[in-house]
C-alpha cells in the first residue's frame, strides 16, 4: 500500500474500496509492473526455463482458456504503455457484480486485462505467449512454466462457475428443459383456463377483452417453435460446436517469439 500511497495517491481511495483481498492483490501486480518492470508470476507457477528472450518485449501476458489472456504470469519493460493503461482504468471497472468470482475476474483478474488488451491500439508491442509456452493446459516440452493449480482465491461460487464449464453440454441441456417445460404448463394452463371460461359463458374475441383459445394455443406454440431453435445458441454460448462432435477447440496459437 505505501507504493499506491506516495506514488500513486490518486488510486489509494479505489485501492481500499475493494471488498476482495486479491482485487488489491491483482492490482498491486500492476503498479509494481509499471513501476518498476519485470516478471510477476502466481505462487501456484514454476518457471521451466531462462525467459531473457521475452525482455525486449513491452509486455508479456498468456493466452488462456477459453477466451482472452491470463495475469498469473506477465512481463512488463519500466513504465510499460500497455500496464500504464492498466492502472489508468482499474478506477473505471471498480464494479460489483453481485458474486465473487464474476466481480474479481471482470475488476481486477484476467477479463479486466483481456478487455483492456482487445482496447489496445498497439498490439504489435505486446507479447501473447501461446498456449505451448504457457503449460498451463498441456504440460510440453516447450512449455515455460509448470502449474499446481491453487486457485486459492475462489470463492464457493467458483466451484460451481467451473462445473458449468467443465460440463456446459448438460448445463446447456438442464437449461433448455426447464425453458421448454415452462412454456408447455402455459400451454395447458391457458388451454384449461380458456376451457373454463367458455364454460361459464365468457366471451372469447367478441368485445370480451379475450383471447380465442386457438390464439392462445397459437402464441405458445409459437413460443414453443422458438425454443427449439435454443440448442444451437445454447451451444455456441457454452462453447461447444454441434458440427465438431462436442469437442472444445483449444486457443489458437499465439504469436512466436523471434
Amino acid at each position: 500500500m505505501q507504493l499506491i500511497a506516495t506514488k500513486f495517491p490518486w488510486f489509494l481511495d479505489t485501492f481500499k474500496s475493494y471488498p476482495y483481498g486479491i482485487q488489491r492483490a491483482d492490482a498491486l501486480r500492476y503498479f509494481v509492473l509499471y513501476e518498476h518492470g519485470g516478471i510477476y508470476v502466481d505462487l501456484d507457477v514454476v518457471c521451466n526455463k531462462n525467459l531473457d528472450f521475452l525482455r525486449h518485449f513491452e509486455f508479456v501476458t498468456p493466452k488462456t482458456y477459453p477466451v482472452g489472456v491470463s495475469n498469473d504470469i506477465m512481463m512488463a519493460k519500466p513504465h510499460s504503455d500497455f500496464a500504464l493503461r492498466l492502472i489508468q482504468q482499474l478506477p473505471t471497472w471498480n464494479v460489483f457484480l453481485f458474486v465473487k468470482y464474476a466481480t474479481v475476474m471482470f475488476s481486477t483478474g484476467p477479463m479486466f486485462v483481456t478487455a483492456q488488451y482487445a482496447l489496445y491500439a498497439h498490439k504489435e508491442r505486446l507479447f501473447i505467449m501461446p498456449v505451448e509456452l504457457y503449460g498451463k493446459y498441456k504440460l510440453t516440452g516447450d512449455a515455460l512454466f509448470k502449474h499446481l493449480h491453487g486457485s486459492s482465491w475462489h470463492g464457493s461460487d467458483g466451484k460451481y462457475i467451473l462445473w458449468i464449464d467443465h460440463n456446459a453440454m448438460l448445463f446447456a441441456s438442464l437449461v433448455l428443459l426447464l425453458l421448454v417445460s415452462a412454456a408447455t404448463g402455459l400451454l395447458v394452463f391457458c388451454r384449461h383456463r380458456a376451457i373454463a371460461r367458455r364454460g361459464n359463458g365468457g366471451g372469447f374475441g367478441d368485445g370480451a377483452g379475450g383471447l380465442a383459445p386457438g390464439d392462445v394455443e397459437d402464441a405458445v406454440r409459437g413460443a414453443l417453435h422458438r425454443l427449439a431453435g435454443m440448442p444451437s445458441t445454447l451451444l455456441a454460448w457454452s462453447g461447444l460446436s454441434p458440427a465438431g462432435g462436442g469437442a472444445r477447440k483449444g486457443p489458437a496459437r499465439g504469436m512466436v517469439p523471434p
